[in-house]
């Protein structure tokens, strides 16, 4: 949904609900100890995720080259089945992720010069990682690297992109970011 409160100030909203649903059925085939194929344990898994995102803008245009603009969004990364067929069911399943984030910006454009530069931060929940864990005590033969879900986490930066037309045809094109990213403490 899109609203001009006036020629120079518009607000953008939309919204996402989705339901995902994971039916899994996976076989393999590995090698044993002298080398021979061998059927590995079938995994046979499901899920359902009901996920929603949304996102709400401001634009505000200062004059023809310089526009400002905000946001607050919800964005989200479903969750899975870890398909390794050693693993315990303990660590079968992931679930979705989500990311809450805020920016704010702003864009100057000319017949020469193009400019956008914006600071972020977000906020993580349910983060998906990426961990190993030895999936049978006293076998240390055992470390499986799988996916699951920490408790939560921020990121954090800025970005700058520019073009610079020097006449007709060369063009100076400058992009640079800096991204802040933590985990906070879990335990698996």
């Amino acid at each position: 949904y899109d609203l001009e409160i006036n020629p120079n100030i518009k607000i953008a909203t939309n919204l996402r609900l989705e339901k995902n649903t994971i039916d899994y059925s996976g076989q393999s085939v590995g090698m044993d100890y002298y080398y021979e194929p061998i059927d590995l344990p079938s995994v046979e898994h499901s899920n359902n995720f009901f996920m929603n995102g949304y996102r709400a803008s401001i634009i505000i245009k200062r004059d023809k080259s310089l526009n400002y603009f905000g946001s607050i969004a919800k964005g989200y990364k479903s969750g899975g089945v870890n398909q390794q067929p050693y693993i315990n069911d303990d660590n079968r399943n992931y679930g979705p992720e989500e990311l809450h984030t805020f920016e704010i910006g702003m864009k100057y454009f000319s017949d020469k010069i193009y400019t956008n530069i914006n600071l972020f931060h977000g906020l993580r929940s349910n983060q998906q990682i990426s961990i190993s864990s030895q999936q049978i005590e006293g076998d240390p033969n055992s470390f499986i690297f799988f996916t699951s879900n920490a408790g939560s986490g921020t990121i954090g930066g800025i970005e700058l992109e520019s073009k610079i037309k020097i006449n007709k045809n060369p063009t100076i094109n400058l992009s640079g970011s800096f991204l802040d990213s933590w985990t906070d403490k879990f335990t698996y």
